[in-house]
């Protein structure tokens, strides 16, 4: 019998709110990812804090926090 927890998608790009776009764009590249749709932003609490299209990463400035692009 499948459960929830297989149809889960474990392997989606996160970042801290405070992490730079350049650091993310690393992240990115450096494995495989079950969905990329969104760079999910969690702070301290691993809380959801927001989400940035990947396609919008592809036009900010990497030095840009997404703190900055979230106001």
């Amino acid at each position: 019998m499948t459960t929830a927890a297989d149809l889960m998608t474990a392997a989606v790009p996160q970042a801290h709110p405070n992490a730079s776009v350049a650091d993310t764009m690393e992240a990115l590249r450096s494995r495989s990812w079950d969905e990329v749709g969104y760079v999910y932003l969690l702070d301290e609490r691993s809380q959801l804090v927001g989400q940035v299209p990947i396609e919008r990463l592809l036009w900010i400035r990497d030095w840009i926090a997404y703190a900055a692009i979230l106001r």
